[in-house]
């Protein structure tokens, strides 16, 4: 028997009359929901474990503050997931302090996108100056609904680029009073 098969019994254990599968693999028992969704496991040690809690989220970002033109990983806004079923969708939300220092050039000021495993998912999201100058910081969220990616571990982060409208771009607040995170959620 190849170790990259899996092996289903049907119908072994149920939960609220629900007839539910355990699969085996690799040494791993996962016991799933009717929908073949993993919801508890046995790990090669034997501990009985939750299988995949359905979310991923990172938070407490430090403030960082960006003047390249080309794009560049934003410090700390990266989380791991592990989705678990390859139909589902994927929710991302990136909540932080944004802000950007005009130059008195109305365009573009910055412009943040999401790398799935180092591939840009879904469209950036871009921020415009005014013919001012100064800062403009706003608290606020980013949203993402990925439909096309495959079940496995995925690394997820967060880029931002400084456009001509702006001087610098900014992510998190220095005194880290302000709430910040990066949460995968599997729908």
């Amino acid at each position: 028997v190849s170790t990259n098969l899996a092996l289903t019994v049907t119908s072994p254990w149920s939960v609220n009359g629900v007839n539910c599968a355990v699969t085996f693999q690799k040494a791993v028992v996962s016991f799933q929901n009717s929908v073949g969704t993993p919801i508890w496991a046995i790990n090669g040690m034997g501990n009985i474990i939750k299988a995949n809690p359905g979310y991923a989220i990172a938070q407490n970002f430090a403030d960082v503050r960006n003047t390249s033109v080309t794009y560049v990983n934003v410090a700390g806004r990266a989380v791991n997931y592990t989705k678990t079923n390859p139909t589902s969708v994927l929710e991302v939300t990136y909540f932080d302090t944004f802000g950007f220092f005009m130059n008195g050039t109305q365009t573009t000021a910055c412009q943040w996108r999401l790398l799935v495993d180092g591939v840009q998912q879904g469209r950036e999201q871009w921020h415009h100056s005014s013919a001012t100058t100064g800062w403009r910081i706003w608290a606020g969220d980013q949203n993402w609904i990925l439909t096309n990616i495959p079940a496995g571990f995925h690394t997820f982060q967060i880029q931002v680029l400084r456009a001509g409208g702006s001087n610098e771009c900014l992510n998190g607040w220095a005194n880290a009073l302000q709430e910040n995170f990066l949460k995968v959620e599997e729908l």
